[in-house]
């Protein structure tokens, strides 16, 4: 049997990893039919803020490399990269842009692998899935080779496309995601990030597809608690960002 050998980006702020990663794990962990290995890309501060008003609680999390692989002790992990958030040079940019600045040094370290992989799927350290275990690897490696397999991508008769997790072979991720400079997002006359982002995918990857609902996953934000199940943790988020509205 021929294993599919499948790479999985874990991109931007820690966050709720630690609360997040039970509920990843059958996406994370190898099979008979496929490998999978682990890269981690991140920043060296971790903030839980409250969303009406921050001085309420600001909980900074120091996050290292030794800390990652501690977390994911049961995983096969080959890369990490942690960085510095400079606030005031960030600051200065779009929003996104730092999530995109991301993804380009986990790409880095995938492609220094020096492994031709069969799939690439980038994800985020604060998603809360809901039966992960139904996600085939090996079936979406198979099916999204020529396509981009993108989770709610529920949005493309109306030129949007989301960003929580995307997956296609190593070729066309490469594509994607090296080809994708800062600076074209930054000073685009089109201020809509899902908007820019669909028209700029399409343009490398013509056929998109969606491969992922809305009642797979869902965000873990302030206060990250253990053991909520997941509609619990969707009700939370909710009203996360229903005040973050007000």
């Amino acid at each position: 049997m021929t294993h599919k050998r499948i790479a999985v980006l874990i991109s931007g702020d820690y966050r709720g990893f630690d609360v997040c990663l039970p509920t990843m794990a059958p996406l994370l962990k190898s099979t008979d039919e496929h490998k999978v290995d682990i890269y981690f890309s991140t920043w060296s501060e971790s903030h839980h803020v409250h969303p009406l008003d921050p001085t309420l609680a600001h909980h900074v999390v120091d996050i290292t490399s030794e800390k990652i692989f501690d977390v994911l002790h049961d995983y096969d992990v080959k890369g990490v990269v942690v960085e510095h958030f400079d606030k005031e040079y960030w600051d200065k940019l779009r929003y996104n842009c730092p999530m995109v600045h991301r993804w380009h040094e986990g790409m880095k370290m995938i492609k220094g692998s020096g492994i031709d992989y069969d799939f690439v799927v980038i994800t985020r350290p604060d998603l809360y899935f809901n039966n992960s275990d139904k996600i085939n690897l090996p079936n979406l490696a198979s099916t999204y080779q020529n396509k981009l397999g993108v989770a709610w991508a529920d949005s493309l008769h109306l030129q949007k496309l989301q960003d929580i997790m995307f997956g296609s072979s190593m070729q066309n991720i490469e594509s994607l995601v090296c080809g994708l400079d800062l600076n074209e997002w930054d000073t685009a006359e089109e201020h809509d990030w899902h908007t820019w982002w669909y028209t700029y995918a399409i343009g490398k990857v013509p056929v998109i597809g969606h491969f992922m609902d809305w009642d797979q996953c869902t965000f873990c934000r302030f206060p990250t608690i253990t053991g909520l199940t997941f509609l619990e943790m969707q009700a939370q988020y909710t009203d996360y960002r229903d005040m973050k509205l007000i």
